[in-house]
């Protein structure tokens, strides 16, 4: 499929998501796909943070939602040169209802992806993202699957991040699991100094 034509898809995708009641487009958990460079450069990368808020009384789930809960899944329409890596999901709250362990989420939250723009894509190139997200929201009593056209507008530039941007990622970066280093590794990297 041509870019052109996936662009039109997508902007019509969007038309008839607008133009829906707003019953029809009402989520317990609300989404919203920022960027943190709106103009990526050709042959880097940029973050993704797709921001969802729960509403009172209501939680998602991490990527391993526990016993009973699933995580986000997304199809997305990107366009030619532009690959999307898997969310990366900050560090959940553990809930246990009726027995059961969930890994969840009562606060607003981020999701976090990384976006690579191949070097090939010229300058001015538009890169709008879209996409069909899926998630599971819930509450003590209740669960519901829920689905929402999430996109956001890129443009092929310079890489720039304007530091309010780069401050609000960082924050939710620093929410992510940490990953360990190993007592092994500590240990063959301080014998090889000896």
């Amino acid at each position: 499929m041509t870019r052109a034509w996936r662009t039109i898809l997508a902007l019509l995708a969007l038309a008839l998501v607008a133009m829906s009641p707003a019953h029809a487009q009402s989520t317990h958990i609300q989404p919203k796909l920022v960027a943190e460079s709106a103009a990526p450069a050709p042959g880097r990368s940029t973050t993704l943070a797709l921001t969802m808020a729960p509403e009172p009384t209501w939680h998602g789930y991490w990527a391993n939602g526990g016993d009973a809960g699933f995580g986000l899944s997304v199809e997305w329409n990107a366009p030619e040169g532009v690959t999307i890596a898997p969310f990366r999901y900050p560090v959940p709250d553990a809930l246990t209802l009726f027995g059961m362990m969930n890994h969840v989420y009562e606060h607003p939250y981020a999701l976090l992806a990384e976006v690579q723009v191949d070097k090939s894509v010229a300058p001015g190139t538009d890169l709008t993202l879209s996409g069909i997200a899926n998630w599971l929201a819930c509450t003590d009593k209740v669960c519901v699957p829920e689905k929402a056209v999430i996109s956001v507008a890129l443009k092929a530039g310079d890489g720039r991040i304007a530091s309010a941007d780069r401050t609000r990622f960082d924050g939710w970066r620093a929410l992510l699991p940490r990953r360990k280093v190993s007592a092994a590794t500590a240990t063959t990297s301080s014998s090889k100094r000896a």
